[in-house]
C-alpha cells in the first residue's frame, strides 16, 4: 500500500475519534425562570393596540348581530314614516304619529349608547305604531267621503273640496274622491243654474226651465237638484198631455201633443239610462 494512502487513513481515523469525544458535551439550551419573566415583561411593554381585546369571540359576534338587526329595523321604521308623512298623517292621526316618533327617538338614543337590543325593542314599538296608524286609514277615508258628500248636498263647495282633497292626499288614485272633487269644482255654477231653472218653472215657462236644467246636467249629471227638476218637468208634461186629451182637443193638436209627450218621455228614458251607466 502506498505511503500516501496510509497517511490519509490515519488522518481520517483521528478526526473520527475527536468528533466522538466532542458530541457528549453538547446539550440544547433550556428556558430558565429569568427568561420567562423577561418574556412577560416584554409583552407588558407592548402598546395596547397590539394586544387583542380580552373578549370571547362569541360576544363579539352577538354584538355585531344585534347592531346589524337594529340597523335593519331602523331602515324599516324610516321607510314607514316617509310613507305616512306623504299621506299627511299629521292631519288625521297626530297622536299616533307622536307615539311613533317617540319610539324612534328612544331607539336612536339606545343605539348611540350601544344598547342594541334596547334599540331593537324601541324600533319594533315604532313599527307597531305605524301598523296602528295604517289600520285606521279605511275609517278615516270613509269619514272624509261622508263629509264631502254631505257638504255637496248642503251646497258648501269649499268644505266638500277640502274633504275630497284630503282623501286624494292619502290615496291619489281614489275614484270616488276624484269624482267628488270634480263635482265640488262645478257646484256653485250648478246651483246657480238650478235656481234660474226653478224661477222659469214658477213663471210657467217649462221649455226655458228644461233648457237650463240641461245646461246644469252637462256640468253635473248626478246633481240631485237637476234630477228633481227634470222629473218635475216630465211629470208636468205628461199631466198636460192627459188634460188635453180629456178635453177633446182636435186630432191634429192631440197628435202633436202626443208626439211631444213621447219625445219628452224618450228624452227622460235616455237620461235615465245615461245616468245609470255613469253610476256603473
Amino acid at each position: 500500500m502506498p505511503l500516501r494512502a496510509i497517511t490519509v487513513l490515519l488522518i481520517l481515523a483521528l478526526l473520527a475519534v475527536g468528533l466522538l469525544m466532542m458530541l457528549p458535551r453538547w446539550a440544547p439550551p433550556t428556558l430558565t425562570a429569568v427568561d420567562s419573566t423577561q418574556v412577560k415583561d416584554a409583552a407588558a411593554s407592548m402598546p395596547a393596540a397590539q394586544i387583542a381585546p380580552d373578549l370571547p369571540l362569541d360576544d363579539e359576534q352577538a354584538t355585531a348581530g344585534a347592531r346589524r338587526d337594529a340597523q335593519h329595523l331602523l331602515r324599516a321604521v324610516l321607510a314607514r314614516l316617509v310613507q305616512l308623512q306623504a299621506s299627511h298623517v299629521e292631519r288625521w292621526d297626530r297622536s299616533g304619529l307622536h307615539g311613533l316618533r317617540e319610539s324612534l327617538s328612544a331607539g336612536e338614543k339606545a343605539y348611540s349608547e350601544t344598547r342594541f337590543r334596547a334599540a331593537q325593542a324601541a324600533y319594533r314599538a315604532a313599527l307597531a305604531h305605524a301598523d296602528q296608524i295604517e289600520a285606521r286609514l279605511p275609517t278615516v277615508i270613509a269619514s272624509l267621503l261622508k263629509e264631502g258628500n254631505g257638504a255637496l248636498l248642503a251646497g258648501n263647495s269649499a268644505q266638500a273640496d277640502a274633504a275630497f282633497a284630503q282623501v286624494l292626499a292619502i290615496q291619489p288614485e281614489h275614484r270616488q274622491a276624484s269624482l267628488g272633487r270634480a263635482r265640488a269644482a262645478t257646484l256653485d255654477r250648478v246651483l246657480a243654474l238650478v235656481e234660474q231653472a226653478e224661477a222659469y218653472e214658477q213663471m210657467g215657462d217649462e221649455d226655458k226651465a228644461r233648457a237650463v236644467y240641461q245646461d246644469a246636467a252637462k256640468l253635473n249629471a248626478h246633481s240631485a237638484s237637476v234630477k228633481a227638476g227634470h222629473a218635475r218637468l216630465d211629470s208636468s208634461a205628461r199631466a198636460n198631455c192627459a188634460r188635453r186629451c180629456r178635453r177633446g182637443i182636435s186630432p191634429s193638436n192631440a197628435a202633436t201633443s202626443m208626439l211631444r209627450g213621447a219625445r219628452l218621455w224618450r228624452g227622460a228614458r235616455t237620461r235615465w239610462r245615461t245616468q245609470r251607466c255613469g253610476r256603473q
